[in-house]
């Protein structure tokens, strides 16, 4: 509702700038659960899409920071990586039941893409200069691609 809102008032005002972010589930734990195919994880699309307090704080920083643009800027504050201990696709398969056949997982089957996020991150990092420092289930730079996801 919050992004209609800044595109109407764009639309009545159109040099002004607006920037939403579509904030992950916030992580403060050192160790935070990752969920797995035989652990129930309920909100797949919440539990799996999280970002580190720090990080989170960074990517505000990098908002306020931004130069302003004329438009609506939405992007997404996650993690490069989702929370799981298992492929997506498995985690979303277990969770979602048939459900999932409805989900085009084919990136994830990829090789190096197992692990990506749920939701894009490319915008942030090329047009905010914000790349998370952690990741939700350990080091950005285990072998997973760091950038892309489904939406």
């Amino acid at each position: 509702m919050m992004e209609e809102l800044t595109r109407y008032f764009h639309r009545v005002i159109p040099d002004s700038d607006f920037i939403s972010l579509r904030i992950g589930l916030v992580e403060s734990a050192d160790a935070p659960h990752l969920f797995r195919v035989d652990d129930p994880l309920g909100l797949p699309f919440v539990n799996l899409a999280r970002v580190m307090f720090g990080d989170l704080l960074k990517a505000l920083d990098c908002a306020v920071a931004a130069p302003p643009r004329p438009g609506v800027r939405v992007f997404n504050a996650v993690t490069p990586l989702a929370n799981c201990g298992d492929p997506v696709p498995a985690v979303l398969r277990s969770c979602l039941g048939s459900r999932a056949d409805q989900l085009d997982l084919s990136w994830y089957e990829r090789p190096g893409h197992s692990y990506d996020a749920l939701y894009a991150t490319e915008n942030i990092q090329s047009r905010l200069s914000f790349s998370p420092a952690e990741s939700t289930r350990g080091q950005i730079g285990d072998g997973s691609s760091p950038t892309s996801g489904v939406a």
